[in-house]
């Protein structure tokens, strides 16, 4: 029993020094970390100059920060969890006490994510001009992607190295199902609910359900107006 004791106590102390050890890393390559800010794994950092990270932020075990093409700004009170990887290529910001749960990617420039947005595991967010709104909320395996590939009109060769970017936005309190994927071009309004492994295409009105691939509207659910969606 007293063993257990001293196993455990141990095993705490442990911990504690790790983590200290990890935070004086993690500031010896960011200049840039708010007062409580706590670093429970390793973090690799490139270019931790153009990384500003706020206060009271958790960061778990392989965490990535990539700053070397670009600018990290990570809000107070924010929730990094296992493997997230945020790689900026211009701008990316991630709002007060928003949430990345294990194994997100954040990808690109001009990202921005609002205040307590929540992003569950596996999702992946790649763009130019992606913008999250308030407290809106991803569910697992998300992806958010606003670029495409050219078509050449005389050879109709799909072209890898050309990509075409256009803008989403996710407004506030929106919800995205598990699996879904919004396109380029999109804008989903307040409070509307894409369903699980929905493609979604075209803009989404506020507070509407739309489901299926590509999604469609099928119910105001404040309204509680129902729409004919047809085959």
């Amino acid at each position: 029993m007293w063993f257990g004791i001293v196993l455990r106590r141990a095993s705490g102390l442990y911990r504690s020094i790790r983590n200290e050890w990890n935070g004086i890393l993690v500031r010896a390559q960011i200049p840039a970390v708010g007062d409580g800010s706590k670093f429970f794994g390793r973090v690799t950092i490139l270019e931790g100059k153009n990384i500003r990270i706020g206060r009271n932020v958790q960061s778990g075990d392989r965490v990535c920060l990539f700053a070397n093409k670009g600018a990290i700004a990570v809000g107070d009170g924010c929730s990094l969890l296992n493997d997230v990887e945020i790689e900026s290529l211009g701008k990316i910001q991630i709002g007060r006490e928003s949430t990345l749960n294990n194994s997100v990617v954040v990808k690109g420039a001009g990202i921005q994510l609002g205040e307590r947005v929540w992003v569950a595991r596996n999702c992946v967010i790649e763009g130019t001009d992606i913008r999250v709104a308030d407290r809106a909320i991803l569910g697992p395996f998300v992806h958010v992607n606003d670029g495409n590939h050219r078509i050449d009109p005389q050879t109709h060769e799909i072209l890898m190295e050309q990509g075409e970017y256009k803008p989403i936005y996710i407004a506030e309190n929106a919800w995205i199902g598990s699996g879904a994927m919004i396109l380029g071009g999109v804008s989903i309004g307040r409070g509307a609910i894409i369903g699980a492994r929905s493609v979604v295409t075209k803009d989404i009105p506020a507070f509407c359900i739309a489901v299926g691939n590509p999604a469609r509207v099928i119910k105001n659910r404040v309204s509680g107006e129902r729409f004919d969606v047809g085959r």
